[in-house]
């Protein structure tokens, strides 16, 4: 009895490990596609109401996700006690405060966040437009490979770990 109750946990527990891998997958596209719209947000507000990047981050916030939430409040609060901090500084701040609150976005999605940050910051508004277009356009092009990615892998890892927990009760049986 005992070795039957250990045989359903290991294979339920592989199972379960090969749906949180594929849930992580769909994750990451539902960020990225959530950032992208934050972007396309933030750049109406700075080009069409002609907000400063401050009040259009403020702006913005009500509408955006939990995910998004303490990065913006991270950049309102520095933005807003005017100490002295260039933006790219201030931007890198919020940007580590979402890396702390989501697990799904890649290493390199943070590096590029920090990036456009970086370039954002320290031009003029028709540099700055242009920086959200570029950045906006591989937002896209990165939610495209994810989606293929998903696509690819997502029943693959479904599937390893369902035979992942066979294998495992073949070897210790």
């Amino acid at each position: 009895m005992i070795k039957i109750v250990g045989i359903i946990l290991i294979i339920a527990s592989t199972t379960l490990l090969g749906i949180k891998l594929s849930d992580n997958l769909r994750y990451r596209i539902e960020d990225l596609e959530e950032l992208k719209k934050l972007m396309i947000m933030l750049r109406g507000e700075i080009m069409y109401n002609v907000a400063s990047v401050s009040e259009g981050i403020r702006r913005i916030k009500p509408r955006s996700s939990k995910v998004f939430n303490k990065m913006l409040d991270k950049v309102i609060e520095e933005l807003s006690e005017h100490n002295g901090k260039v933006f790219a500084d201030i931007w890198s701040q919020g940007v580590a405060e979402l890396e702390k609150n989501t697990h799904s976005f890649k290493k390199s999605d943070i590096d590029r966040l920090i990036q456009f940050g970086n370039d954002f910051g320290t031009a003029h508004k028709d540099i700055q437009l242009k920086s959200f277009d570029m950045y906006i356009e591989e937002l896209e092009n990165t939610i495209s490979d994810a989606r293929k990615k998903n696509t690819e892998n997502s029943k693959m890892y479904k599937s390893l770990g369902i035979l992942g927990g066979f294998v495992i009760v073949i070897l210790i049986v």
